[in-house]
């Protein structure tokens, strides 16, 4: 990987052998998919920090610790990124794209962080009331699958929305 230094895009997705330090070689890539790569540490991540576009999906040994370290990111993908708390999501404000589906033990407040976003994803995320979603009034597309607690009044809010998804919504 350390002769790929330099490069801007890279897809490694589920390359599972990948290690921390092949990572860190790639200091500088603007977009990268690490889905599925469940070596890493938050370290390797860390030294991905100011990365434009990143994939991150199942890899759930990750921490806040990493995540944090993306503050800035434009486009990121944390589904079945468990280990998360409601801190690291708050650290993305100002994201455009995020996939948290699966996270399960988000709460209303790291979503309420995210007002602003453009296209989010919840799938799943059963444990988010009415606040968090009128909160994300203005987003142009939202995945609400699964989130069984919201009532009439937070569809309601997403006046304008173009793309929803509320299947198993209840």
């Amino acid at each position: 990987i350390t002769a790929l230094a330099g490069v801007r895009t890279i897809d490694l997705a589920f390359c599972t052998q990948l290690s921390d330090e092949a990572i860190k070689a790639l200091a500088g890539v603007r977009t990268i998919n690490l889905g599925g790569c469940t070596q890493l540490s938050d370290a390797a991540i860390v030294a991905l920090a100011g990365v434009r576009d990143i994939r991150l999906r199942g890899c759930s040994q990750l921490s806040d610790e990493a995540i944090t370290a993306l503050a800035g990111v434009r486009t990121i993908d944390l589904a079945f990124c468990t280990q998360l708390s409601d801190e690291a999501i708050k650290a993305l404000a100002g994201v455009r794209t995020i996939n948290l589906g699966g996270c399960t033990q988000l709460s209303d407040a790291a979503i309420v962080a995210l007002a602003g976003v453009r296209d989010i994803r919840l799938r799943g995320c059963s444990q988010l009331s009415d606040e968090a979603i009128t909160a994300l009034a203005g987003v142009l597309s939202i995945n609400l699958s699964g989130c069984t607690q919201l009532s009439d009044e937070a569809i309601e809010a997403l006046v304008g929305v173009q793309t929803i998804d509320l299947q198993r919504c209840g």
